[in-house]
């Protein structure tokens, strides 16, 4: 896949700006992480249209934010106990043990409010009148379906 070539060639300009620091050029570091963006949702379009691996933008973005909320558990939680300044060794450390976890299946890395249906497919799990989307609760009410 020529998108995945292209995804190598932009992480390797996002290493380079990161290596210059703030001798790199003015807005460049914040373009080249937008082009990687940019090629993160066209290659999720690409899957979702050609029915691979059941992908959806707003599946991936359900994923991508339960995986950072249980990596990064100090960054997100409300109690303030919890929120102390951390090294990025200690940092580093929490997150290999949660992937590591995920990996051994002792922790669930399905995002709340999804469940995988009888073919393998992630979709939204309905919760009493409301359901879960990408992290955010939203009202049924408000689901146009068509």
């Amino acid at each position: 896949l020529d998108i995945i070539q292209h995804a190598h060639s932009e992480i390797e300009e996002i290493a380079d700006e990161l290596r210059l620091g703030n001798s790199s050029a003015h807005n460049a570091l914040q373009s080249e992480l937008g082009d990687m963006l940019f090629n993160t949702l066209l290659l999720i379009r690409v899957c979702q249209r050609d029915g691979l691996g059941n992908s959806t933008l707003a599946g991936a973005a359900a994923f991508a934010a339960a995986k950072i909320r249980r990596r990064a558990p100090f960054v997100f939680d409300n109690d303030p106990a919890n929120r102390r300044p951390m090294t990025p060794a200690e940092a580093t450390e929490i997150w290999k043990k949660v992937k590591q976890l995920e990996k051994v299946g002792l922790i669930q890395d399905c995002p709340v409010g999804y469940e995988q249906d009888a073919e393998g497919r992630w979709e939204v799990k309905p919760v009493g009148t409301q359901y879960f989307y990408g992290g955010f609760d939203k009202s049924s009410d408000s689901d146009s379906k068509t």
